[in-house]
């Protein structure tokens, strides 16, 4: 799947527009806090594509809820991941965690959604397309 391929060069160019504009703010980057939310985040995003991928020549129905259930998965691991990061002492400020995280999720929650739209719509051509009398054109 394309997306797969393409969330780590996302989300670092998320990462560099966002270090640019606190650079240009003069605020700090804290660039622990980044990598650490991007990597949460990165992996919450690829791990939310599993379910399409499972789903692959399945319905439109079938994928859709799929996605749904990515877009869960994603929100819930993305949570868990940062619970553990703290578990772990993995020493990072919480206030710059917790806004790096938000940048991150909501662009790649839109990623993956823009994901399963075409794999919707991709599921709903080939349904057509496989349809018998599909090619009749009716007057």
């Amino acid at each position: 799947m394309k997306a797969m391929l393409c969330f780590p060069l996302l989300l670092a160019v998320v990462a560099g527009i966002g270090s640019a504009i606190c650079h240009a703010a003069g605020w700090s980057i804290h660039q622990r806090e980044l990598f650490v939310a991007g990597a949460a985040s990165l992996l919450a995003a690829e791990a939310a594509l599993i379910p399409l991928l499972l789903t692959r020549g399945s319905d439109a129905g079938t994928v859709a809820q799929a996605g749904l259930g990515g877009t869960v998965a994603q929100m819930l691991l993305s949570i868990v991941l940062v619970g553990a990061i703290r578990l772990l002492g993995i020493q990072t400020e919480p206030y710059p965690l917790v806004w790096w995280l938000l940048v991150f999720y909501w662009v790649s929650l839109i990623a993956v959604v823009a994901a399963v739209i075409i794999a919707i719509r991709e599921a709903s051509r080939r349904r057509t397309a496989t349809q018998p009398g599909a090619d009749v054109k009716h007057e």
